[in-house]
């Protein structure tokens, strides 16, 4: 496995740990694939859930967006 891929996932968990705490909707949970996988690889509603989670200004989805730069 190379390195790169597990970057998007390394801050997910206290990500969604501060967001509950801080009272807001669970938008990080059940999207570890979609931060995982390329873009063509996505099911349907992964594609869905990851465009959801574009809209956000998360460590995780910052951290894919570098990813998907780099490759």
């Amino acid at each position: 496995m190379e390195a790169g891929a597990q970057v998007p996932d390394a801050g997910v968990p206290d990500e969604a740990k501060r967001l509950e705490r801080d009272g807001y909707e669970p938008v990080l949970k059940n999207s570890r694939w979609c931060l995982l996988k390329r873009e063509e690889n996505l099911t349907e509603k992964q594609a869905v859930k990851l465009s959801e989670l574009l809209q956000y200004n998360l460590q995780s989805v910052r951290s894919r967006l570098m990813r998907e730069a780099i490759l």
